[in-house]
């Protein structure tokens, strides 16, 4: 956790523009749990990143705002645009009422976002371009936030 907090403390001041950590998050569709689950387990997990960074002394308001996230989709067209809505609200929520973030760029859910390749397959490429577009729309009508 040291290497974590000395990495987030020194970018802001020495590579302003650099983002020095992506979190991932786990997809639930790979690892067959429901997504409501996989969003709270990852969230807790974001959330002792946080308490170790606060504690060595950092201000949330100085690092949060270069926090970005691998957040991988599933097939399941709603369910993937509900979930990144889901993650954006809770986000921001988490940030402004447990940490007492004022900046606004502090509270934003900076998406990366790859899709799934799960059931994508050579053997039908062209209902695999079809899915990945889809994989993508969710992404859009998710109203992400990607860098």
């Amino acid at each position: 956790m040291r290497w974590w907090t000395d990495l987030v403390s020194l970018a802001p001041r020495n590579t302003p523009s650099f983002n020095p950590c992506s979190l991932w998050m786990m997809p639930s569709g790979r690892a067959y749990i429901p997504p409501e689950i996989s969003i709270g387990y990852a969230f807790s997990k974001d959330q002792t990143y946080l308490d170790a960074a606060i504690s060595s002394g950092l201000d949330i308001d100085e690092f949060a705002p270069r926090i970005s996230f691998i957040v991988s989709s599933s097939v399941d067209f709603f369910e993937s645009i509900a979930k990144i809505r889901a993650r954006r609200r809770l986000w921001a929520r988490i940030l402004r009422v447990r940490y007492g973030a004022n900046n606004p760029n502090s509270w934003r859910f900076r998406v990366y976002y790859p899709g799934s390749a799960d059931r994508l397959g050579a053997i039908e490429p062209l209902n695999s371009i079809i899915r990945a577009a889809f994989q993508m729309l969710a992404s859009v009508l998710g109203e992400r936030e990607c860098h």
